[in-house]
């Protein structure tokens, strides 16, 4: 009876195993019909297996086993063709091997997956392949009845003076073993379901944040002691364009890749991870890839320590900051530009903050200024009157008019006005602008140029022609 017991048990745990196969496997990932035919399949196996182990009951030499468990939910949880597959493989085993009373085997074997494969449609999975409790007890319920049958004709067909009494005992004790056997197949499966879920979860989380580095130029380095090399994943290699597969990267290959200016400083900031004193690190460096393209990384790591305090594991991570320096070194490319154009016209560009029509504020005039109003930009940005002030005061309130109106039909302003400078010269200046919202800020990001010898020439040639 151990022994029965033990290998019964044995077969039931392979069935969970190969469940958790079938179910974690990436390449059968929503490919439903096809984990049910490999589930009717390995349920089928157990059957099998599980025969092999059976013990005889009297009177009827019928074989007493645990196969009621896999026949079950290889229809419950394999659908027609998993229920197919597990019962004619029982059937052709049982008819194979032979015996007195096969036929009443071979009808329990083939009549117990589509109980449930019938539950499985009265008592749908709403999370396949997950079991409900509920449906446990209508495929217990389903098993127990599927008993009457053989039971009404093995009494009516035995020689016995009283078969019912005889059968009785003996239909119970199935009835109470396959209900056993199916609880516990259904823990197993449980397990084993559970088990496939997360790990596909895991994988899917690995996956998902492995592209999702790669995508944005992170990769993953670790370093252990004894190592020739670094571990690089794949976010690594493709960043530092290796024609390789993920693994170790010996340093004799990676160090001709770091700048050598760089190359000293960050050996001592590893070496003073794996001494100990610098737990966690961040550096930028320079790579040079094997086609001539330098990057710019940005490296921050964590040392960790094993029991006695020592360093045991180097853990980093690289981010590729190329395209961000690329980006940087165009702006102040085209900012140095635009400051060039700026020195060169006759004028200085002007911004203000208009969100406060009664208080708009100074926040920005080129350096040029101060070749127009006398004034440096830090003393017009320190006393944000004084444009008004030296402004031709009969035109400020037109001016400051135009610039409202201009704002709110949102078009771009250019007005004429004369200033009065801080040596006592009178200037004229255009004013050419336009409006903007940055931060929900409404700005006028504007260029004054000097027009004082446009309107001389203009008042020369009125004077000319009246004469």
């Amino acid at each position: 009876m151990f022994s029965f017991l033990l290998q019964s048990l044995t077969s039931l745990s392979l069935a969970g195993v190969l469940v958790y196969v079938t179910l974690s496997n990436a390449r059968l990932k929503n490919q439903r019909v096809t984990q049910q035919v490999l589930l009717g399949l390995f349920f089928g196996l157990s059957v099998i297996s599980l025969a092999m182990s059976s013990i005889v009951v009297a009177p009827f030499t019928t074989p007493f086993d645990a196969r009621s468990g896999p026949l079950i939910f290889a229809g419950y949880l394999g659908g027609p063709v998993g229920a197919l597959i597990a019962g004619l493989m029982g059937a052709f085993y049982r008819l194979w091997l032979g015996g007195p009373a096969p036929m009443t085997d071979v009808f329990m074997t083939l009549s117990i997956p589509v109980v449930g494969l019938a539950v499985s449609y009265l008592r749908p999975l709403s999370t396949w392949p997950e079991t409900e409790k509920t449906a446990i007890g209508w495929l217990v319920l389903g098993f127990a009845l599927l008993h009457i049958p053989p039971f009404l004709f093995l009494a009516n067909t035995m020689s016995s003076p009283a078969p019912y009494a005889t059968l009785a005992p003996i239909t119970l004790g199935f009835i109470g073993s396959g209900t056993l056997a199916i609880l516990i197949t259904w823990q197993i499966i449980n397990f084993a379901v559970r088990a496939a879920m997360h790990a596909n979860q895991t994988a899917e989380v690995a996956n998902r944040l492995d592209l999702a580095m790669r995508a944005s130029g992170v990769g993953m380095f670790v370093q252990e002691p004894g190592e020739p090399g670094t571990y690089y994943d794949a976010g690594m290699i493709q960043m530092l364009g290796l024609d390789r597969e993920p693994g170790i990267v010996s340093f004799s290959e990676l160090e001709p890749m770091i700048h050598p200016d760089d190359l000293k400083r960050i050996r001592e900031d590893m070496k003073q991870s794996w001494a100990g004193g610098l737990l966690q690190g961040k550096a930028d460096f320079r790579a040079i890839r094997k086609d001539g393209t330098l990057l710019y990384i940005r490296s921050t790591w964590q040392a960790e320590l094993d029991a006695k305090g020592k360093v045991r594991r180097v853990t980093g991570m690289n981010a590729d900051l190329t395209d961000i320096r690329d980006a940087q070194t165009r702006a102040q490319n085209s900012r140095e530009h635009l400051t060039s154009i700026a020195e060169k016209l006759p004028g200085a560009f002007v911004d203000y903050d208009v969100t406060d029509w009664n208080n708009p504020k100074l926040i920005y005039i080129s350096p040029k200024c101060v070749d127009i109003w006398g004034y440096t930009d830090e003393e017009l940005l320190a006393d944000q009157s004084l444009l008004a002030q030296m402004h031709d005061p009969d035109d400020l309130g037109p001016f400051l008019k135009a610039i409202k109106e201009a704002g709110e039909t949102n078009s771009p302003l250019r007005y004429r006005y004369r200033i009065t400078a801080r040596d006592g010269h009178s200037r004229w200046l255009d004013f050419y602008g336009n409006f903007t919202t940055e931060n929900g800020r409404t700005l006028v990001k504007a260029i004054s140029l000097e027009a004082t010898r446009e309107v001389q020439l203009q008042q020369k040639m009125e004077k000319e022609r009246e004469i």
